[in-house]
């Protein structure tokens, strides 16, 4: 069964519980290991990134603030071109 709105929300709320979760107490040097935190954030970023994707242009017009092709585009960049992302630049996200 195709995923909801209402379930691609909540994709997007848990990632982002998940990554506050993740990262609570570290600093950028836990990304910059690649062995355990910065895989599983870079998942995270990815669920958000593709969620996004299924929002109603509407309700994402409702918030211009947010940097929506950004966001999708930060996915793509995690998934081909996973190779040349600085752990600091990810940081920064």
């Amino acid at each position: 069964m195709p995923a909801t709105l209402q379930d691609r929300c909540t994709h997007i709320l848990d990632a982002i519980a998940n990554i506050r979760s993740l990262l609570d107490g570290l600093g950028p040097h836990a990304l910059a290991d690649g062995v355990r935190v910065r895989p599983a954030f870079e998942r995270h970023l990815e669920v958000i990134s593709e969620a996004i994707r299924y929002l109603p242009p509407a309700d994402k017009a409702r918030h211009p603030m947010v940097p929506w092709s950004d966001i999708a585009g930060l996915g793509n960049r995690l998934r081909h071109g996973y190779d040349q992302i600085r752990s600091d630049i990810l940081w920064g996200v």
